[in-house]
C-alpha cells in the first residue's frame, strides 16, 4: 500500500503534504525507498490520501523491521516469527472492524 501509495501521489497532494509538514526532499526519499515515514509524516499521508491509518502504519513498522533484520540477525529471526502473526491478526481485527482486510 505504502509505495503504490507513492506512485499515485498528485501534485495537490504534495502540497497537502507539506502543509502537514512533509518537505518534497522527504517524499523522494520515500520513493528511492531511502527511508520510511515517521509516525506523523504516516499520519499526514493517510489523511491526505485517505487511507486507513492502522494499515498504512502496520506496513511501515514490517518494512523498518524488514531494513533492520538485514543489519541484525536477531532481527531477522524475530520478523520470521512475528510477520505472519501479525498479519493474521491485523486482518481478524479489520474484519471485526468491518474494514476491507488488507494484504
Amino acid at each position: 500500500m505504502f509505495f503504490e501509495t507513492l506512485q499515485t501521489l498528485t501534485p495537490d497532494d504534495t502540497r497537502s503534504l507539506a502543509a502537514h509538514g512533509v518537505p518534497q526532499p522527504r517524499i523522494s526519499e520515500w520513493r528511492n525507498r531511502k527511508g520510511l515515514p515517521t509516525r506523523a509524516q504516516t499520519l499526514a499521508l493517510a489523511q491526505v490520501k485517505k487511507l486507513n491509518f492502522d494499515s498504512l502504519e502496520r506496513e511501515i513498522v514490517l518494512l523498518e523491521l524488514e531494513r533492520e533484520s538485514k543489519k541484525n540477525s536477531a532481527y531477522a529471526e524475530m520478523l520470521k516469527r512475528v510477520k505472519p502473526l501479525w498479519r493474521r491478526t491485523a486482518k481478524k481485527m479489520e474484519r471485526a472492524m468491518g474494514i476491507e482486510p488488507t494484504s
